[in-house]
Protein backbone atom coordinates (compact mmCIF):
# COMPACT_ATOMS: atom_id res chain seq x y z
CA UNK A 1 0.00 0.00 0.00
CA UNK A 2 1.15 3.52 -0.80
CA UNK A 3 0.27 6.68 1.08
CA UNK A 4 -1.43 9.48 -0.83
CA UNK A 5 0.22 12.66 0.35
CA UNK A 6 -2.87 14.86 0.32
CA UNK A 7 -4.76 16.16 3.35
CA UNK A 8 -7.74 17.30 1.29
CA UNK A 9 -9.05 13.83 0.43
CA UNK A 10 -12.00 12.19 2.19
CA UNK A 11 -12.78 8.93 0.44
CA UNK A 12 -15.98 8.33 2.42
CA UNK A 13 -17.47 11.66 1.41
CA UNK A 14 -16.40 11.12 -2.21
CA UNK A 15 -18.11 7.71 -2.21
CA UNK A 16 -21.36 9.31 -0.99
CA UNK A 17 -21.08 12.50 -3.05
CA UNK A 18 -23.18 11.33 -6.01
CA UNK A 19 -20.41 11.73 -8.57
CA UNK A 20 -19.13 8.15 -8.70
CA UNK A 21 -21.02 4.84 -8.95
CA UNK A 22 -18.15 2.48 -9.74
CA UNK A 23 -16.75 1.98 -6.23
CA UNK A 24 -17.43 -1.15 -4.20
CA UNK A 25 -17.54 -0.58 -0.44
CA UNK A 26 -15.63 -3.06 1.72
CA UNK A 27 -15.29 -3.25 5.50
CA UNK A 28 -11.95 -1.42 5.47
CA UNK A 29 -12.05 0.65 2.30
CA UNK A 30 -13.17 0.74 -1.33
CA UNK A 31 -12.43 -1.11 -4.56
CA UNK A 32 -12.64 0.66 -7.91
CA UNK A 33 -11.48 0.08 -11.46
CA UNK A 34 -9.48 2.46 -13.60
CA UNK A 35 -8.33 1.60 -17.13
CA UNK A 36 -8.73 -2.17 -16.64
CA UNK A 37 -6.85 -2.11 -13.35
CA UNK A 38 -8.30 -2.71 -9.89
CA UNK A 39 -7.36 -0.42 -7.01
CA UNK A 40 -8.01 -0.64 -3.29
CA UNK A 41 -8.13 2.56 -1.24
CA UNK A 42 -8.45 2.93 2.53
CA UNK A 43 -7.94 5.33 5.41
CA UNK A 44 -7.93 2.73 8.18
CA UNK A 45 -4.51 3.96 9.38
CA UNK A 46 -5.71 7.58 9.72
CA UNK A 47 -4.28 8.57 6.36
CA UNK A 48 -5.28 7.56 2.84
CA UNK A 49 -3.45 4.62 1.28
CA UNK A 50 -3.94 3.06 -2.13
CA UNK A 51 -2.71 -0.16 -3.71
CA UNK A 52 -0.72 1.74 -6.33
CA UNK A 53 0.03 5.34 -7.25
CA UNK A 54 0.66 6.33 -10.86
CA UNK A 55 -0.26 9.10 -13.30
CA UNK A 56 -3.73 7.63 -13.81
CA UNK A 57 -4.44 7.79 -10.07
CA UNK A 58 -3.08 11.33 -9.79
CA UNK A 59 -5.35 12.46 -12.63
CA UNK A 60 -8.33 10.47 -11.33
CA UNK A 61 -8.24 12.11 -7.90
CA UNK A 62 -7.28 15.49 -9.38
CA UNK A 63 -4.33 15.56 -7.00
CA UNK A 64 -2.54 18.35 -8.86
CA UNK A 65 -5.37 20.78 -8.07
CA UNK A 66 -5.25 22.93 -4.92
CA UNK A 67 -8.76 22.67 -3.49
CA UNK A 68 -7.88 24.89 -0.53
CA UNK A 69 -7.15 27.64 -3.05
CA UNK A 70 -10.44 27.03 -4.84
CA UNK A 71 -12.33 27.19 -1.54
CA UNK A 72 -10.67 30.49 -0.65
CA UNK A 73 -12.26 32.06 -3.73
CA UNK A 74 -15.84 31.42 -2.63
CA UNK A 75 -17.97 34.02 -0.90
CA UNK A 76 -18.59 32.69 2.61
CA UNK A 77 -20.88 35.55 3.57
CA UNK A 78 -23.73 33.15 2.86
CA UNK A 79 -24.03 31.04 6.00
CA UNK A 80 -25.19 28.00 4.04
CA UNK A 81 -22.25 28.23 1.61
CA UNK A 82 -19.78 28.38 4.49
CA UNK A 83 -21.44 25.40 6.16
CA UNK A 84 -21.40 23.41 2.91
CA UNK A 85 -17.70 24.11 2.30
CA UNK A 86 -16.77 23.12 5.85
CA UNK A 87 -19.01 20.03 5.87
CA UNK A 88 -17.74 18.81 2.49
CA UNK A 89 -14.06 19.16 3.32
CA UNK A 90 -12.10 16.51 1.45
CA UNK A 91 -14.41 16.11 -1.56
CA UNK A 92 -12.51 16.36 -4.82
CA UNK A 93 -13.95 16.20 -8.34
CA UNK A 94 -12.92 12.84 -9.73
CA UNK A 95 -11.74 12.79 -13.35
CA UNK A 96 -13.59 9.69 -14.51
CA UNK A 97 -13.82 7.87 -17.81
CA UNK A 98 -16.09 9.86 -20.17
CA UNK A 99 -17.91 6.80 -21.51
CA UNK A 100 -18.50 5.44 -18.02
CA UNK A 101 -19.86 8.82 -16.91
CA UNK A 102 -22.06 9.11 -20.00
CA UNK A 103 -23.72 5.75 -19.30
CA UNK A 104 -23.94 6.06 -15.52
CA UNK A 105 -25.53 9.49 -15.67
CA UNK A 106 -28.06 8.26 -18.20
CA UNK A 107 -28.92 5.64 -15.56
CA UNK A 108 -29.00 8.32 -12.84
CA UNK A 109 -32.00 10.18 -14.23
CA UNK A 110 -34.90 10.26 -11.75
CA UNK A 111 -33.07 7.62 -9.76
CA UNK A 112 -31.50 7.33 -6.32
CA UNK A 113 -27.88 6.52 -5.58
CA UNK A 114 -28.55 3.04 -4.21
CA UNK A 115 -30.46 1.98 -7.33
CA UNK A 116 -27.93 3.60 -9.65
CA UNK A 117 -25.08 1.66 -8.04
CA UNK A 118 -27.08 -1.55 -8.28
CA UNK A 119 -27.63 -1.03 -12.02
CA UNK A 120 -23.97 -0.13 -12.58
CA UNK A 121 -22.86 -3.25 -10.68
CA UNK A 122 -25.11 -5.37 -12.90
CA UNK A 123 -23.64 -3.89 -16.09
CA UNK A 124 -20.13 -4.54 -14.77
CA UNK A 125 -20.87 -8.15 -13.81
CA UNK A 126 -22.64 -8.98 -17.08
CA UNK A 127 -20.34 -7.22 -19.54
CA UNK A 128 -17.22 -5.84 -17.85
CA UNK A 129 -13.72 -7.27 -17.82
CA UNK A 130 -13.04 -9.66 -14.93
CA UNK A 131 -9.84 -8.76 -13.09
CA UNK A 132 -8.16 -10.53 -10.18
CA UNK A 133 -6.96 -8.51 -7.21
CA UNK A 134 -5.74 -9.92 -3.90
CA UNK A 135 -7.02 -13.43 -4.76
CA UNK A 136 -10.52 -12.19 -5.59
CA UNK A 137 -12.18 -11.26 -8.86
CA UNK A 138 -13.74 -7.87 -9.54
CA UNK A 139 -15.33 -6.33 -12.61
CA UNK A 140 -14.41 -3.21 -14.55
CA UNK A 141 -17.00 -0.94 -16.11
CA UNK A 142 -17.65 -2.22 -19.65
CA UNK A 143 -16.24 -0.43 -22.67
CA UNK A 144 -18.13 0.62 -25.81
CA UNK A 145 -16.88 -2.50 -27.59
CA UNK A 146 -17.99 -4.76 -24.76
CA UNK A 147 -21.50 -3.33 -25.02
CA UNK A 148 -21.80 -2.92 -28.79
CA UNK A 149 -23.65 -6.21 -29.36
CA UNK A 150 -26.04 -5.93 -26.40
CA UNK A 151 -29.63 -5.68 -27.63
CA UNK A 152 -32.44 -3.61 -26.20
CA UNK A 153 -34.18 -6.65 -24.70
CA UNK A 154 -31.11 -7.41 -22.61
CA UNK A 155 -31.08 -3.88 -21.22
CA UNK A 156 -34.80 -4.20 -20.48
CA UNK A 157 -34.09 -7.35 -18.46
CA UNK A 158 -31.83 -5.24 -16.21
CA UNK A 159 -34.88 -3.24 -15.10
CA UNK A 160 -33.43 0.10 -16.12
CA UNK A 161 -36.86 1.46 -16.96
CA UNK A 162 -37.08 4.04 -19.75
CA UNK A 163 -33.30 4.47 -19.47
CA UNK A 164 -32.70 1.18 -21.34
CA UNK A 165 -33.42 2.83 -24.68
CA UNK A 166 -31.12 5.73 -23.83
CA UNK A 167 -28.20 3.38 -23.23
CA UNK A 168 -28.94 1.23 -26.26
CA UNK A 169 -29.30 4.21 -28.61
CA UNK A 170 -26.25 5.97 -27.20
CA UNK A 171 -24.00 2.98 -27.80
CA UNK A 172 -25.53 2.39 -31.24
CA UNK A 173 -24.88 6.03 -32.16
CA UNK A 174 -21.25 5.83 -31.01
CA UNK A 175 -20.66 2.66 -33.05
CA UNK A 176 -22.64 3.60 -36.16
CA UNK A 177 -21.18 7.11 -36.39
CA UNK A 178 -17.70 6.09 -35.26
CA UNK A 179 -17.74 8.72 -32.51
CA UNK A 180 -14.64 9.14 -30.38
CA UNK A 181 -15.99 10.64 -27.16
CA UNK A 182 -12.45 10.81 -25.77
CA UNK A 183 -11.58 13.29 -28.51
CA UNK A 184 -14.33 15.54 -27.14
CA UNK A 185 -11.82 16.57 -24.51
CA UNK A 186 -10.29 18.93 -27.09
CA UNK A 187 -13.56 20.82 -27.54
CA UNK A 188 -14.55 24.08 -25.89
CA UNK A 189 -17.18 23.90 -23.14
CA UNK A 190 -19.85 25.13 -25.55
CA UNK A 191 -18.95 22.67 -28.31
CA UNK A 192 -18.65 19.80 -25.83
CA UNK A 193 -22.09 20.55 -24.46
CA UNK A 194 -23.57 20.67 -27.98
CA UNK A 195 -22.06 17.28 -28.84
CA UNK A 196 -23.29 15.64 -25.63
CA UNK A 197 -26.91 16.71 -26.01
CA UNK A 198 -27.03 14.90 -29.35
CA UNK A 199 -27.21 11.63 -27.40
CA UNK A 200 -30.70 10.42 -26.56
CA UNK A 201 -31.61 11.21 -22.98
CA UNK A 202 -28.90 13.79 -22.43
CA UNK A 203 -30.38 17.12 -21.42
CA UNK A 204 -28.78 20.13 -19.79
CA UNK A 205 -28.32 18.65 -16.30
CA UNK A 206 -26.91 15.32 -17.49
CA UNK A 207 -24.64 17.05 -20.02
CA UNK A 208 -23.25 19.27 -17.29
CA UNK A 209 -22.65 16.25 -15.04
CA UNK A 210 -20.76 14.50 -17.84
CA UNK A 211 -18.73 17.63 -18.50
CA UNK A 212 -17.84 18.03 -14.82
CA UNK A 213 -17.12 14.43 -13.83
CA UNK A 214 -15.99 13.00 -17.17
CA UNK A 215 -14.10 15.90 -18.72
CA UNK A 216 -13.05 17.93 -15.69
CA UNK A 217 -14.91 21.07 -16.78
CA UNK A 218 -15.18 22.76 -13.40
CA UNK A 219 -16.94 25.86 -14.74
CA UNK A 220 -20.23 24.01 -15.22
CA UNK A 221 -22.80 23.82 -12.42
CA UNK A 222 -25.33 20.98 -12.82
CA UNK A 223 -28.79 21.89 -11.55
CA UNK A 224 -30.89 18.92 -10.42
CA UNK A 225 -33.89 18.71 -8.09
CA UNK A 226 -31.69 18.96 -4.98
CA UNK A 227 -29.92 22.08 -6.24
CA UNK A 228 -33.24 23.62 -7.31
CA UNK A 229 -34.57 22.99 -3.82
CA UNK A 230 -31.51 24.70 -2.35
CA UNK A 231 -31.70 27.70 -4.69
CA UNK A 232 -35.40 28.19 -4.01
CA UNK A 233 -35.43 27.61 -0.25
CA UNK A 234 -32.06 29.04 0.78
CA UNK A 235 -31.37 31.74 -1.81
CA UNK A 236 -35.00 32.50 -2.73
CA UNK A 237 -34.30 31.99 -6.45
CA UNK A 238 -37.43 30.76 -8.23
CA UNK A 239 -36.25 30.95 -11.85
CA UNK A 240 -33.22 31.83 -13.96
CA UNK A 241 -31.11 29.51 -11.81
CA UNK A 242 -28.02 29.71 -13.99
CA UNK A 243 -28.09 33.52 -14.07
CA UNK A 244 -27.95 33.55 -10.28
CA UNK A 245 -25.24 30.86 -10.21
CA UNK A 246 -23.04 32.71 -12.71
CA UNK A 247 -23.26 35.91 -10.67
CA UNK A 248 -22.67 34.37 -7.25
CA UNK A 249 -20.16 31.61 -8.04
CA UNK A 250 -17.60 32.88 -10.52
CA UNK A 251 -14.66 30.55 -9.90
CA UNK A 252 -14.66 26.83 -10.70
CA UNK A 253 -18.31 26.66 -9.71
CA UNK A 254 -18.57 22.93 -10.36
CA UNK A 255 -16.65 22.37 -7.12
CA UNK A 256 -19.00 24.45 -4.97
CA UNK A 257 -21.91 22.71 -6.69
CA UNK A 258 -20.61 19.40 -5.42
CA UNK A 259 -20.28 20.76 -1.88
CA UNK A 260 -23.79 22.19 -1.93
CA UNK A 261 -25.24 19.01 -3.45
CA UNK A 262 -23.53 16.84 -0.83
CA UNK A 263 -24.50 19.10 2.06
CA UNK A 264 -28.18 19.58 1.21
CA UNK A 265 -28.70 15.82 0.83
CA UNK A 266 -26.95 15.12 4.13
CA UNK A 267 -28.74 18.02 5.82
CA UNK A 268 -32.05 16.62 4.58
CA UNK A 269 -31.17 13.15 5.86
CA UNK A 270 -31.57 11.72 2.36
CA UNK A 271 -29.04 9.65 0.41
Amino acid sequence: MKKIDCDFLDIHKIYDSGQVFNWDKLDDGYIFSLKDKIYFITDKNRFVEISDINEDVIEYFDLDTDYELINSKYNRSYKYVKEAIDYSYGIRILRQDPFEILITFLISQNNNIKRIKKSVDLLKQKHGKKVKYNNKYYYCFPTVNELKNVDIETYKSYKLGYRDKYIYNTIKKIIDENIDIYAFNKLSDEDLYNELIKFMGVGKKVAHCIMLFGYGRKEVFPVDTWIKKLLENVFNVKSDYHDFINKKFKYQKGVIQQYLFYYIREDDGNN
